[in-house]
């Protein structure tokens, strides 16, 4: 929203969005198998990954675009929305990745927060109601309180 790209229609905004919620992004398309990664625990391998991550990029050049996680904190001023919200599992293969997006956004816009379901995988607050879980998850609890807030206009 602050840098255009241009395949993409510009969005004009007058004010700042209410409210950003990231779940689980994935914020690097370099995905290669890593020595001793242990996947147990998550729904995504870097042998599923790898190829999901490519078939994405199909011809694109990798830019800041396709891997948020690269950008310097600079890329991140100026974002037009008050509050965001990036939830991630803490079993996913993605977190590191996640933690160094993480930590660039907050640098460049520090309206960010951050929360880590505990032994949660990738979109668990997603998929796990997709395979018949109805348990809520931690993200979940998270993201509905967060929207609660955003919704009344908490800071």
């Amino acid at each position: 929203m602050t840098h255009g790209h241009p395949a993409i229609a510009k969005l004009d905004t007058t004010e700042h969005l209410g409210g950003l919620a990231l779940i689980a992004p994935w914020t690097s398309l370099d995905y290669q198998a890593q020595e001793n990664l242990v996947c147990r625990g998550d729904i995504l391998t870097p042998y599923v990954a790898g190829p999901w991550s490519r078939a994405y990029l199909w011809y694109s050049k990798r830019d800041y675009y396709t891997d948020p996680s690269t950008a310097p904190f600079t890329w991140f001023r100026d974002f037009p929305v008050k509050q965001v919200l990036i939830l991630a599992g803490q079993n996913e293969i993605m977190l590191p990745d996640i933690k160094d997006f993480v930590a660039n956004f907050k640098a460049g816009s520090p309206q960010v927060e951050f929360f880590i379901g505990k032994r949660e995988a990738h979109v668990a607050l997603l998929y796990n109601l997709y395979i018949g879980d109805n348990v809520e998850t931690g993200q979940g609890k998270k993201l509905i309180k967060w929207l609660e807030g955003v919704l009344k206009g908490d800071p």
